[in-house]
C-alpha cells in the first residue's frame, strides 16, 4: 500500500506541533521563524547558475541551502553560518539578491544587512557594531590620531612634511614646449 505525500511533514512543521503544545502563547514568534527559514531555503534554491560538467543549472541554489544557515537576527543584521568558506564567498556574490528578497518577503524585519561566519566559529551579532556609521566614524577618529602621531614621529627624525603651498615656477623653455603643444592639439595642425 503506498502512502500518500499527506502522511509525512516537514520537520520544521513537526517542531511547532510540539512546542505549539507546550508554549501556546509562542506559537506565532515559533510559526515566523519557520516561515523565515522555509523562505531563506526557497530563497536559496531559486538562485540558477551554470551548468557544470552536466550538473543542471539548479543545483547551485540546492547545494548553497543545504550548506548554509540562518543563526540570528539583530539590529537588521542578519547572521549567516555555511559549512566552508567557499560557500561563504557564493553567499556574497548573491548577497544583493538574498538581501532584496528578504526584505521584500519581511519589510517588518528591517533586515539592512548580511553577516556571515564559518560553522565552528564563534563570531556572533554581538560583535558586529550596532551602528555602522557611529562605527565608521570612530575608526576614522582613530586613524587621524594615528597620522597626527605619525607625523609627529617623523618629524622628530628630521623629516618635514613638504610645503604644498608654494608650487615652484617651471622653466620658460618648459612653459613654451607646453605652449606650443597646447596650439597644436587645438588647431590640429602637424607641422614636420
Amino acid at each position: 500500500m503506498a502512502e500518500s505525500n499527506d502522511d509525512f511533514i516537514d520537520s520544521t512543521e513537526l517542531v511547532s506541533r510540539v512546542l505549539e503544545s507546550f508554549v501556546p502563547e509562542k506559537a506565532a514568534e515559533i510559526g515566523r521563524g519557520n516561515k523565515i527559514l522555509s523562505s531563506w531555503r526557497a530563497i536559496l534554491e531559486s538562485i540558477k547558475s551554470q551548468p557544470v560538467d552536466g550538473e543542471p543549472a539548479d543545483q547551485m541554489g540546492k547545494n548553497l541551502a543545504s550548506h548554509s544557515r540562518i543563526i540570528d537576527i539583530k539590529n537588521g543584521i542578519l547572521l549567516v553560518e555555511a559549512d566552508h568558506s567557499a560557500w561563504l564567498q557564493i553567499l556574497q556574490l548573491h548577497k544583493k539578491f538574498i538581501l532584496g528578497s528578504l526584505q521584500r518577503r519581511f519589510p517588518e524585519l528591517q533586515i539592512s544587512t548580511l553577516a556571515f561566519r564559518v560553522r565552528g566559529s564563534k563570531a556572533s551579532l554581538s560583535d558586529f557594531p550596532i551602528n555602522y556609521e557611529a562605527s565608521l566614524k570612530a575608526e576614522r577618529a582613530r586613524q587621524a590620531q594615528r597620522y597626527e602621531a605619525e607625523k609627529k614621529y617623523l618629524a622628530s627624525l628630521g623629516f618635514a612634511e613638504p610645503d604644498t603651498t608654494k608650487i615652484p615656477e617651471l622653466p620658460q623653455k618648459l612653459k613654451d614646449l607646453f605652449d606650443k603643444m597646447k596650439r597644436d592639439m587645438l588647431t590640429n595642425e602637424r607641422k614636420i
